[in-house]
């Protein structure tokens, strides 16, 4: 009886892990066709309008209000979530809407006040970058006063997507992306040419707004939500949100201050900011479609979990998400980083794009790749402390990873350039994830019976069935078999490393090496063979024909794919085996 009790718990345990991993993939899947057209927005105006005072004036035009407001809107969704999925969870469904109606109402005053203020403080903008004011400064205060009130539309983005989630709606959310980039394409493709930069801004514009838009009609049909102005100020989790806020505000100002810094020190140097906002923007395009998928689907779970009091429901959520983290993320930060060079030449090596400008592109892109692990793991602990409502803790971090960030962006650009850039955000956010970790460590310790300690949630058992860990073990234990799963990924990325460069060494030797004046395959000898790998460490594909660049990026991505998943099969890492197990069971049935 008790066996059979223990295989049902399993097979439950099974279908809700399947369930939720499905939900991942199917976000992951919808977010990366969004943000691929929106890549290919990108792309496209790149490629029309190329790397020019008018693109750095678009770049920093569109990029400056979705800093500001983002502030607002991380904090409030960060602190919404978790009231308004505690509500739904205990049945209170009015309650929560209600609190969301005050949130909504807030949300828009602030939005049209900042952007009211950004209007009218646009001139003294543009005066106070040099390369505006002297190039072209009527179309950057254009841009900068067309673009502010697009906050307004970014408030109610921002919390619609929030309730759906909370309520299990993450298709929609994870496909808004797609709208502004599709409102860039059809423009630059039918009407660059009549109405040049200025109508970019416009179609930007339309795109920015269409994307809040579209969360309408779902959150008032199917989920029955009407948005009733009001403020209600006395109303409990109101004023428990306002309390949560300020912390979280403080840590997303300290991020979106990095950004605008980055991009200011980014103005100093030709096509500097178009190029941090193109790189930074595929690295964190790269980092949404799993991290930010992953946290789209736990973080509502893992507040509910918390707010009814099952906090081994909690730990399980964090469990599942920091192993997926530590699994995929890190190999895909070293990945993304080696074909660096492969992949911005064909994304955005077109029309007025120069060798110059892609050979910078790519070692700036490299760079940010490098800390997509390090986004993931800063992300996943910042989500564990807003579910247990402490937000003072992720706020405190941020403010060191800003000061970090600022202080050696000025040290690293006066001495290696534009790259300084990047390599301060790097070693600013691995430290900041870093000291994250450690805090959350020491938190979860205290929380729940038994004071276990997070590396039990890290690090759930390695058997290859599941990543559900619902037992207790000891803590040099658990601390064990985490150390063990971050060998067995660190080992697995370096085969996939090695296999990249093998695949890329056999192709220079029979397609030729990029950039040579014959391009032809050569003879396979000791000489070829060390030219090939010197090659395939520092040159880029650009100039080559696009098909001759796809086979260049795709057979090294799909080798060092391979390699990883064979390597992490055969080191029983539990989640690739679980998934080849499943796949194994399709085939059979």
């Amino acid at each position: 009886m008790s066996k059979r009790i223990n295989e049902r718990a399993g097979e439950q345990q099974d279908a809700r892990l399947g369930g939720l991993v499905r939900s991942v993939g199917l976000v992951m899947l919808i977010s990366t066709l969004a943000r691929g057209l929106s890549l290919a927005g990108s792309m496209r105006y790149t490629a029309w309008f190329g790397y020019t005072l008018e693109t750095d004036i678009y770049s920093y035009a569109v990029n400056l209000p979705n800093l500001i407001f983002t502030c607002i809107g991380t904090a409030l969704v960060t602190v919404v979530i978790p009231i308004f999925s505690g509500r739904l969870a205990s049945g209170e469904k009015g309650r929560a809407y209600r609190f969301i109606d005050s949130v909504v109402t807030f949300s828009l005053i602030i939005a049209s006040l900042i952007a009211a203020a950004g209007i009218l403080v646009s001139p003294l903008i543009v005066s106070m970058i040099g390369k505006f004011k002297t190039g072209d400064p009527a179309l950057a205060l254009f841009a900068l006063r067309l673009m502010f009130p697009v906050m307004i539309f970014h408030a109610v983005n921002y919390i619609l997507q929030g309730v759906l989630q909370s309520n299990g709606r993450y298709m929609l959310p994870a496909a808004v992306s797609a709208f502004s980039g599709l409102a860039v394409i059809i423009y630059v493709t039918f009407f660059a040419g009549s109405f040049g930069m200025r109508g970019l801004l416009i179609a930007t514009f339309i795109g920015l707004a269409a994307q809040a838009l579209v969360l309408i009609p779902t959150a008032a049909g199917p989920l029955k939500y009407r948005y009733k102005p009001a403020l209600r100020l006395s109303d409990g989790d109101v004023r428990l949100a306002g309390r949560l806020a300020l912390p979280v505000l403080v840590s997303s100002s300290s991020y979106q201050f990095n950004m605008f810094m980055n991009s200011t020190f980014a103005a100093g140097f030709d096509g500097g900011v178009l190029t941090v906002t193109n790189m930074l923007t595929l690295a964190f395009t790269a980092s949404q479609l799993f991290i930010i998928s992953t946290l789209s689907v736990f973080f509502p779970r893992m507040s509910a979990r918390y707010a009814t009091g099952d906090i081994a429901g909690f730990r399980n959520s964090l469990n599942s998400v920091m192993r997926l983290i530590l699994i995929f993320a890190i190999p895909a930060s070293a990945a993304l980083a080696y074909l660096s060079r492969l992949l911005i030449p064909l994304l955005y090596g077109h029309g007025k794009a120069t060798a110059s400008d892609m050979a910078t592109s790519a070692a700036v892109f490299a760079i940010y790749a490098a800390a997509v692990a390090s986004i993931g793991f800063k992300e996943a602990a910042d989500r564990a402390f807003y579910a247990i409502r402490d937000s003072r803790t992720p706020a405190a971090v941020s403010v060191v990873i800003m000061v970090l960030n600022i202080t050696l962006s000025f040290i690293l650009m006066n001495r290696i350039g534009l790259a300084g850039l990047p390599a301060a955000y790097f070693i600013a956010i691995t430290a900041g994830a870093a000291i994250l970790m450690l805090i959350l460590r020491a938190r979860l310790a205290a929380i729940g019976a038994g004071g276990d300690k997070v590396a039990e949630s890290i690090s759930a058992s390695d058997n290859g069935k599941d990543t559900i860990n619902t037992s207790t073990t000891q803590p040099d234990g658990a601390g064990s078999v985490l150390k063990q799963l971050i060998f067995k990924c660190a080992a697995s990325s370096c085969i996939m490393l090695a296999a990249l460069l093998l695949s890329e060494i056999i192709l220079n030797i029979i397609i030729g090496i990029p950039g040579s004046s014959s391009g032809t395959a050569q003879t396979a000898t000791a000489a070829s063979f060390i030219g090939s790998a010197l090659s395939a460490l520092t040159s880029t594909s650009y100039g080559r024909p696009v098909a001759e660049q796809i086979i260049r990026l795709a057979v090294p991505a799909l080798s060092g794919a391979c390699a990883y998943l064979i390597s992490a099969y055969a080191l029983n890492i539990a989640e690739i085996r679980g998934f080849t197990h499943k796949i194994n069971r399709i085939h059979s049935d």
